[in-house]
Order: C-alpha cells, then structure tokens, then sequence
C-alpha cells in the first residue's frame, strides 16, 4: 500500500515503476469529462458555502484551466468528480476512486 505522499511522488517523476493503472486508451473510455464555467458556478454559489475540492490535488475543483474561466471536471462511474487532467494522472497509477476505491 502506498500513502498520500507516495503518490506525490510518483507523480512529480512521471510513470511509475509500480503501476496496476490503467492505458490511456481505458482512462478515455471510462472517464466522463464534464466542462464547467468556472464564473457560472462563482454567481450561483452562496460565498459562505464551502468550496468543493479535487481530491487529487486538493485545490478549487473549480480553479481554472485556462483564461476563459472553463474547468474540465472529469467524473468517474461512482460519481466523484476531480480535474480531468488529474484524475486521468490517478488512473495511469491506481485504477480505482482515490475516495470511495472503486
């Protein structure tokens, strides 16, 4: 089993050597991308509501991919929802929800 800060690091060197995740052709396949307006959600929210977090990289889930305000949410067959390009990073190592581990 590998912790938290196991993770980081295999992610901060690339693929790893101990891997069980899944091809890249397997994380499009069963990964939902969802593409959010980021100034949508921010009018809507009530701005004493707690903002929702990637559980992957712990920032805003709904922190920008680029200058037009749009965040791709990837969602997988559980429900749970982090940044597409995260989760996607997860998935070439685990191939499980790192909160529900299905």
């Amino acid at each position: 089993l590998y912790d938290k800060r196991s993770y980081q690091i295999l992610f901060c060197y690339g693929k790893s050597y101990i891997s069980d995740g899944l091809s890249e052709d397997r994380i499009t396949k069963c990964l939902k991308i969802k593409i959010n307006s980021c100034s949508d959600i921010d009018n809507i929210r009530d701005p004493d509501e707690e903002r929702e977090v990637c559980a992957v990289c712990y920032n805003d889930l709904c922190q920008e991919n680029n200058n037009l305000g749009i965040v791709n949410i990837g969602i997988l067959k559980c429900k749970h929802e982090y940044h597409s390009d995260c989760i996607s990073r997860w998935l070439q190592v685990k191939n499980f929800c790192p909160l529900c581990k299905l």
